[in-house]
């Protein structure tokens, strides 16, 4: 069988808001892993779909990075700050001109699937366009990811006939993530949380926008390299963030009162 229809195969019916699909798959694995003793001191990075599934089981942790923080910004606030401003405006030309692979994953994801598991050129530039659209560099990528990293990570994707089933988790998942960073919270997370926001990255929640759904932030930090995938561009810089935030949620107690500090490092 085709990978493409094989993934195609795997599940039935249309998503919907509440990621029922998603979650029935990786959260029961996620709660099994938090169940276990060991795991009640496990500090986990949240980013990508792990935005949908981290904070329900939360309560078992010691705490949690959010790489952003999953929250929505406030437009009407009369006080909107600089750093603010530019956020909603990168968050709007990010709608407007960069979602296309987006909205065909979670609309298409078998039509495109096709392509990403019998072309290699097609996967190549599927992958390698968000690379150089989404990664902090200075218009040369090779400064930021060498060419080997790059065809590693396509490679990847080829070797295990996986480009149609990465698309469709955007078919199962994406309705919810996007409404937890554009609409109103209707959740409240109090497991300490430290929140990495990388200056390349869209969406990035100020200060007060996050806390509209963390309450127990114990640091926010503001690396000056990084994009979308910070931990791969800047891999020392992305340790030294996870550590910083270990060493705020070991130290925290009761909820933040309201201070933000600064990771440690």
């Amino acid at each position: 069988m085709n990978p493409a229809a094989r993934s195609q195969s795997r599940s039935s019916g249309k998503p919907n808001s509440r990621l029922t699909k998603i979650t029935c798959r990786v959260r029961p694995a996620r709660a099994r892993t938090t169940d276990r003793p060991a795991a009640r001191n496990r500090l986990p990075e949240i980013l990508a779909v792990g935005e949908a599934v981290e904070p329900v089981a939360g309560c078992r942790l010691l705490g949690i990075h959010l790489i952003p923080p999953p929250a929505p910004p406030d437009r009407n606030a009369p006080d909107l700050t600089e750093r603010e401003r530019a956020a909603l405006a990168d968050l709007d030309e990010r709608s407007r001109t960069d979602s296309g692979c987006s909205a065909e994953h979670s609309t298409r994801p078998q039509t495109i699937g096709y392509s990403l598991t019998d072309s290699p050129p097609g996967l190549c530039a599927w992958i390698a366009e968000k690379l150089w659209a989404w990664t902090d560099h200075p218009g040369d990528l090779s400064q930021v990811l060498t060419a080997d990293q790059v065809l590693d990570n396509i490679s990847l994707y080829w070797l295990a006939g996986s480009g149609a089933s990465s698309a469709r988790l955007y078919w199962e998942s994406i309705t919810g993530v996007t409404e937890w960073f554009t609409t109103a919270t209707r959740d409240v997370v109090t497991v300490p949380a430290g929140c990495s926001i990388f200056p390349k990255e869209t969406p990035r929640p100020s200060r007060r926008w996050a806390r509209q759904r963390f309450e127990n932030i114990v640091c926010r930090s503001e690396p000056d390299r990084g994009g979308h995938f910070a931990g791969w561009e800047q891999p020392g810089l992305f340790t030294d963030e996870v550590r910083a935030v270990a060493r705020a949620t070991t130290a925290q107690a009761g909820p933040s009162s309201g201070s933000w500090p600064t990771c440690p490092r």
